[in-house]
């Protein structure tokens, strides 16, 4: 279900020239759709983008701008992500969670949910404690893992 989505299609030949179909802008994301409306590219956006008022080219290499920096998100390469990031900071195996299954996994990258975003929400639903970071007085931390964690553990697989 979307909700606030503004839907954005070019003239056919600027379409063509481009080779996307439309542009959806969310409330965080910029999307790249193709003919059939799948999504073909994707970039998260501030609101100092101003993406809405940016033209339809504009959008497109926004995103494209920001998908070039990182490569794409697969299945396999969440799940080494994941992976690392649960035996980095939980100490914990993939098959410890549901990221072991592939479908679930699929529907996190659909959804657009980054690694570290799925499991700080895991480790907070499970009370986990972090192996690699102490709290006050050597109380476990609960501290979620971040961003930079997610990249580091990327650098790394």
């Amino acid at each position: 279900m979307m909700s606030n989505a503004t839907l954005i299609v070019p003239p056919n030949y600027q379409a063509q020239i481009v080779g996307v179909t439309a542009v959806r802008i969310t409330a965080r994301k910029v999307e790249l759709l193709d003919a059939a409306f799948r999504r073909i590219g994707s970039a998260f956006h501030r609101a100092a983008d101003q993406v809405g008022s940016k033209s339809f080219t504009e959008l497109v290499d926004l995103v494209r701008e920001r998908g070039a920096a990182a490569p794409a998100m697969t299945v396999q390469r969440f799940q080494r992500i994941a992976a690392s990031l649960l035996q980095r900071h939980y100490g914990l195996e993939l098959g410890d969670t549901h990221l072991c299954d592939e479908s679930i996994v699929a529907q996190c990258i659909a959804q657009g949910y980054r690694p570290y975003q799925v499991i700080a929400e895991h480790a907070q639903e499970a009370d986990l404690d972090r192996i690699d970071v102490e709290g006050f007085y050597g109380v476990p931390s609960k501290a979620a893992i971040t961003k930079q964690d997610e990249a580091v553990a990327a650098q790394s697989v």
